[in-house]
């Protein structure tokens, strides 16, 4: 008896001209920093923070998510492979595939740290302008895991199974699509910004509320998709995937963040100096008008 599922069967390879081969993937994540650059820009000039600043955060975000999510995926997730032969989790034969939203975010908060030494534009400023490009850049990704037929959900009966045979080897087995949960979590978080942004008054909401939201409301529902994911690295005996115990941490720090932020209510936009602009010219002193020299004599 054949199972009862959506045959999900596309080609990961978008088209091959030649010795260039275009993947789906790659058009994904080439959109996440397309995406991400928009999203940062609108942020920045509706500050207003210089332009200059615009594009070295660019480089150290961009630098940033790329290595987090590299190396976070093999640290978190090929652990043991990682530490006894690292130079074998570096293989590009899958491409740039096996990323880490969990390492991605530390590479973000890093990079955000090293810019703000540079910049003097406050942190938790620089993560609350970054969380629109975060959120779009989480669904991309995810519709690139969908296209590559990866990071597929647990086996299961139900009436939203899907099957994955380039996953499973050509064996049509039932599972649930977590990359379309995962996806729509990116689209549900990026909503949920806009409304909390224009809710707080936008620009005259309180530093960090929008970062806290971020963390908060993406790892809450991180942790329980995990429960529809297929297992990684940790035995199915341990109750709690490695995703889940990821998570766990950055939910507290949004919820954290969400409380101070309330409470303190910083004013969310500082404008820092351009180091572009020309300084004005000083106006040269006023001459002192010289007045008549009085007569010593007295009039009689």
């Amino acid at each position: 008896m054949e199972p009862s599922c959506f045959v999900w069967n596309v080609d990961p390879i978008l088209f091959s001209l030649g010795p260039l081969t275009i993947r789906w993937y790659g058009l994904m994540f080439s959109m996440v920093f397309l995406f991400g650059y928009y999203m940062l820009a609108w942020q920045f000039r509706r500050a207003p923070q210089p332009d200059y600043y615009l594009m070295k955060i660019v480089i150290y975000l961009f630098l940033g998510v790329l290595l987090g999510s590299y190396f976070g995926h093999r640290i978190f997730y090929e652990t043991h492979r990682f530490f006894t032969d690292p130079l074998s989790t570096m293989s590009f034969k899958r491409g740039i595939s096996g990323l880490s939203s969990h390492g991605a975010t530390l590479g973000i908060i890093i990079s955000i740290l090293l810019f703000h030494r540079r910049s003097r534009i406050r942190i938790l400023e620089l993560m609350d302008r970054f969380t629109f490009s975060a959120a779009g850049g989480a669904t991309l990704v995810r519709i690139g895991n969908l296209m590559n037929s990866e990071i597929v959900g647990r086996k299961t009966d139900s009436a939203l199974a899907v099957c994955f045979p380039r996953f499973d080897h050509g064996q049509m087995i039932p599972r649930y699509p977590s990359q379309v949960f995962e996806i729509a979590i990116g689209i549900t978080v990026l909503i949920i910004l806009l409304i909390v942004d224009r809710a707080a008054g936008r620009e005259k909401r309180p530093l960090g509320l929008l970062a806290g939201t971020f963390l908060s409301s993406y790892f809450f529902m991180r942790f329980f998709v995990e429960f529809f994911k297929e297992y990684q690295t940790l035995p199915t005996s341990i109750p709690l995937t490695m995703g889940q115990f990821l998570s766990i941490p950055f939910f507290l720090v949004g919820v954290t963040m969400i409380v101070v932020s309330l409470k303190k209510r910083l004013p969310a936009a500082v404008p820092v100096p351009d180091p572009e602009a020309k300084p004005e010219p000083t106006p040269a002193p006023k001459a002192k008008k010289q007045g008549k020299k009085k007569s010593g004599k007295k009039k009689k």
